[in-house]
């Protein structure tokens, strides 16, 4: 069974890296993206006997609603969020974000030092920080045993 749930956390890794490239190059993610991606997480969260946080995954959404409408979120950065916090229960969400926001600034750091007229024109793409956070935090059982 845990050969099972490491490989389908592959294939939501592959479909998150396919999510990062969209959001490097055209500052999109798209519904096909996060419904792909939502297909694919749910059997990740049942197969470890736990339930989508659907409570986790409304505050996420309306949370990051509210960073759009202030415009320092994009639409598909909220829904990103709001698709991954299904998958968390506890306060390993909370670790979640804090991770995202620190690859946030790295990235955007990285970015205006290399970067700096596309990040002005085009923003930072932060599904990136999003996506890594998830692959990096997300608890599965060791890949070493």
């Amino acid at each position: 069974m845990v050969w099972l749930i490491k490989a389908n956390f592959i294939v939501v890794g592959i479909i998150l890296i396919f999510i990062m490239w969209q959001d490097i190059l055209f500052r999109k993610i798209t519904h096909t993206s996060l419904l792909l991606l939502a297909i694919f997480l749910l059997p990740l969260i049942l197969l470890q006997t736990h339930l989508p946080n659907l409570m986790l995954g409304l505050i996420a959404l309306v949370g990051g609603f509210i960073l759009f409408i202030a415009r320092l979120w994009g639409g598909g950065d909220a829904k990103l969020v709001a698709v991954l916090a299904l998958a968390f229960q506890g306060s390993v969400f909370y670790d979640f974000l804090f991770l995202t926001a620190f690859l946030g600034g790295v990235i955007a750091i990285i970015g205006f030092a290399f970067f700096r007229n596309n990040l002005r024109s085009h923003g930072v793409p932060y599904g990136v920080a999003i996506s890594l956070a998830f692959i990096l935090i997300y608890p599965v059982p060791s890949f070493y045993h």
